[in-house]
């Protein structure tokens, strides 16, 4: 039971820090939902631990912690995609950036030859 008070406590702290790393426009809203509907089920499957098991057996599955371990590893790889995404698309602002200047640069120094 005092792991149960001690995960929730845990969760619920994440769920309120999301909520104010949204409100103060640090996450995309896509981002945040995503990430709240996790916490959210997760939420719900410390208080119902047989929610798990209802969902694992419509999914043809037969423990609920095999479920939760599949859909873990699911969203670890959305996690995974987005976050490969996202460096590429900094790599590819730096790179433009960086082009910018050095066209300036070479601007600057033909116009004081």
């Amino acid at each position: 039971m005092i792991y149960r008070i001690i995960g929730l406590t845990i969760l619920f702290y994440f769920f309120i820090h999301w909520i104010q790393l949204f409100r103060r426009k640090r996450v995309t809203v896509a981002h945040f939902l995503a990430f709240e509907s996790v916490l959210l089920s997760i939420i719900i499957v410390f208080i119902f631990p047989d929610v798990s098991s209802f969902f694992a057996r419509q999914m043809g599955i037969t423990r609920g912690a095999d479920f939760a371990v599949y859909t873990l590893v699911l969203f670890l790889l959305l996690l995974t995609f987005s976050l490969v995404r996202s460096n590429r698309d900094g790599r590819e602002s730096l790179q433009r950036l960086v082009r910018e200047l050095a066209i300036r640069e070479a601007r600057n120094l033909d116009k004081i030859d």
